[in-house]
């Protein structure tokens, strides 16, 4: 990517720090280096563009020196991605009278890891049935009038991406 992934890096007492690097591998696998001085004035948040179009876990590692040359250093694991999880809602039917069932089906994926699928209905979340990449729900309702289910999914960098499918309960006839 062309755009940096921003990551935001604090310090509890920003006139202590003098200055920071920060270590991370890009998606050749090069170690890349980046380096600054801390302004105490602005604030104790600074703001490092992180380049990598590596699509898994990466560590990132922040080293802070104080004027002393003292350093204090961390390491966090983080999900260097932005592509949205696959998703698709189907149903069986667009319309039933009351009593009779419509089933959704729920089919999510991710390069990564999905960290939730989940399926909606009027805003209230619906116990989903599990197999492989699908999940199912059976709605049956005796209450005529619109429903609105949206189905979700989520990976485990946070994107999410959502579809949603309006049926209707039409009344007896």
């Amino acid at each position: 990517y062309n755009t940096p992934l921003e990551l935001n890096i604090s310090f509890e007492d920003p006139e202590q720090v003098a200055w920071y690097r920060v270590l991370y591998r890009d998606a050749k696998n090069n170690t890349v280096f980046k380096q600054a001085y801390v302004d105490a004035e602005k604030n104790n948040l600074v703001s490092v563009p992180v380049y990598s179009t590596n699509l898994s876990v990466t560590e990132i590692t922040v080293d802070a020196f104080d004027w002393y040359g003292n350093k204090t250093t961390e390491t966090r694991s983080v999900t260097l991605d932005r592509r949205l999880p696959k998703l698709l809602l189907t149903s069986s039917r667009s319309w039933v009278y009351p009593d009779n069932p419509i089933t959704f089906t729920v089919t999510a994926s991710d390069e990564n890891k999905l960290a939730k699928t989940a399926l909606y209905c009027n805003g209230e979340e619906v116990e989903l049935t599990a197999n492989e990449e699908n999940w199912t729900y059976i709605f049956k309702n005796k209450t005529a009038g619109q429903y609105v289910f949206m189905a979700e999914a989520i990976d485990i960098a946070g994107n999410r991406t959502e579809y949603s499918r309006t049926v209707e309960v039409r009344a007896d006839q």
